[in-house]
């Protein structure tokens, strides 16, 4: 009984954190989208130019949105409350990444913006450029958020998202109200993001407490070390692109297989579509739990051993994600019917029962995967996931496409195929980590 109550509470503790942070993602996730309902009343091209403009800048600013899987990373382990000399070593680590990942998001901005210039509209190219101070604040924004994780403030984050929300809909409903042109709108909308940008950080830099001063105390120091030798630190920038690798691989292969779909028909193109966004509401939330079991299984006290947490945690994971998979098998149309899909062909029930047993692989490649993130490091599942997606999943679809056999259950089913083998690739990692062949966060820097 003893044993069990500390595991209970445990557990407890982090499907509570878990879900802070899983939904302040989620709210944050709902930002771009919330502005779209706001220029309706114009003409299409107004809304073509905000689509495209967020599009590019969520693609580019992906080279800094990993930072906060390396702030975690850097600070497991250890008490960040406390004002040691490790501490203050992992924050000058963290304070020279976010630097050096600032620099390339800016070049990358500025190589994406005279594109634009080049091959879009007038519109596209104003609201990119209005809008690009806003994204420079990403990396320190995504430092921040994972020293929030670190320090066990997942609540905190999630509160910032709720207020963000509240923002973001009350300048929403009065953009229309200012009867502006369709320029000064993208105008208005781009510097109100800017500015909503800078003030979460500067709320969230509030809610770390003593730990916020040290850490921009790190970033500032790191400045003019890193600007005078940016070669030497281009390592960090690239762990914060790591950080973040596994949502451009996966963007970019569903993206070629929508492409596929759409060779074959409408009907098909719009269900793997639908499905896909579903499947990313569901997934996306769930590595966030990763993200919180791989620092406190770092975390000292609770009693267990760091795999032991693991396990344990990635059996919350189970219990979360077997209910939804048990009805995506049991019930496909309903599932069908909740992404406005009416048609129920039996290829589309088929590919809606193999999502659900994708499901079942979550604890191993979702959950597992981000905490290997924490545990190992912040690539340490990218080469298992470009093996599954780049070596499985295009090749199969790009063979039945080339066969005339494609559709939705068949790409699906190469879909599962793929996650399957990025599931064993993980598994192998994990016990490599458990077995010490690759040091875990407590032996390491």
């Amino acid at each position: 009984m003893e044993t069990r109550q500390p595991k209970a509470r445990l557990a407890a503790a982090f499907l509570a954190k878990g879900t802070q942070l899983a939904a302040a993602l989620f709210l944050s996730g709902l930002k771009g989208q919330i502005f779209f309902a706001a220029i309706r009343g114009y003409d299409p091209d107004v809304a073509a130019a905000y689509g495209v403009g967020i599009t590019v800048t969520l693609a580019v600013s992906m080279l800094g949105a990993g930072l906060n899987v390396v702030a975690v990373q850097k600070l497991a382990g250890i008490d960040v409350h406390e004002d040691t000399q490790e501490r203050r070593h992992r924050l000058s680590a963290i304070g020279a990444t976010a630097v050096s990942s600032t620099l390339l998001l800016t070049f990358s901005l500025l190589a994406a913006g005279a594109v634009l210039a080049l091959v879009g509209d007038g519109l596209t190219s104003l609201f990119f450029w209005c809008r690009m101070p806003g994204v420079l604040v990403i990396p320190l924004q995504g430092v921040v958020t994972g020293a929030l994780v670190a320090s066990g403030r997942e609540g905190a984050a999630l509160r910032t998202s709720l207020e963000n929300l509240v923002l973001n809909a009350a300048a929403a409903a009065i953009l229309p109200l200012l009867s502006l042109s369709p320029p000064a709108a993208l105008i208005a909308i781009a510097v109100y993001g800017t500015l909503a940008d800078t003030f979460t950080l500067i709320r969230q830099l509030v809610r770390l407490g003593r730990l916020g001063p040290h850490l921009l105390s790190a970033v500032r120091t790191a400045i003019p070390v890193v600007v005078t030798q940016p070669v030497s630190h281009l390592r960090g920038a690239w762990q914060a692109a790591a950080g973040a690798s596994d949502g451009l691989i996966m963007m970019g292969s569903f993206a070629l297989i929508t492409l596929a779909a759409a060779q074959v028909d409408d009907e098909t193109a719009v269900t793997v579509t639908a499905l896909v966004s579903l499947m990313r509401t569901i997934i996306i939330p769930l590595k966030s739990y990763g993200l919180v079991g791989g620092r406190m299984a770092t975390a000292p006290g609770h009693g267990l051993r760091p795999d032991q947490r693991v396990n344990l945690f990635g059996a919350v994971i189970a219990g979360l994600s077997l209910p939804l998979s048990a009805t995506m098998i049991s019930a496909p149309n309903a599932m069908l019917h909740l992404i406005g899909l009416e048609a129920a062909s039996g290829p589309a029930v088929l590919a809606v029962r193999l999502a659900g047993a994708q499901l079942l692989l979550e604890p191993i490649k979702g959950f597992g995967a981000a905490a290997l993130k924490i545990l190992v490091a912040p690539s340490a599942a990218m080469t298992a996931l470009l093996i599954s997606m780049a070596g499985v999943a295009l090749p199969v679809v790009a063979v039945l496409l080339v066969s005339a056999n494609l559709s939705v259950a068949s790409i699906w089913g190469a879909l599962l195929s793929a996650r399957i083998c990025f599931a064993l690739l993980v598994l192998r990692r994990c016990r490599s980590w458990r077995h010490g062949a690759l040091a875990p966060v407590m032996g390491k820097r």
